[in-house]
């Protein structure tokens, strides 16, 4: 498909289905990566949320959730990062 030229039904079924399998791989990787565990100090590192000390008070006023362990999910950062941009 050139760019000067209009759209054909048959390029529009291919546009639409390289996009739905391009979403199906990102689903995928994002599944994949909100499996990921942190601990304090290496969020802190990523330098993504703040440091050492405000990553802690984050947990602590349970702003940002951590398992029992005391690590730190990338779906929790995710959504507190969301949470923050929401704002």
């Amino acid at each position: 498909m050139d760019i000067n030229e209009i759209a054909t039904k048959q390029d529009v079924k291919m546009l639409i289905g390289a996009i739905a399998q391009l979403n199906d791989k990102m689903s995928r990787l994002l599944e994949a990566d909100s499996n990921k565990v942190y601990s304090i100090h290496e969020l802190s590192k990523m330098k993504t949320v703040g440091g050492y000390d405000k990553i802690r008070t984050l947990v602590r006023k349970g702003k940002l959730q951590s398992t029992s362990d005391g690590k730190i999910t990338q779906r929790a950062i995710n959504e507190y990062l969301s949470c923050q941009h929401g704002n």
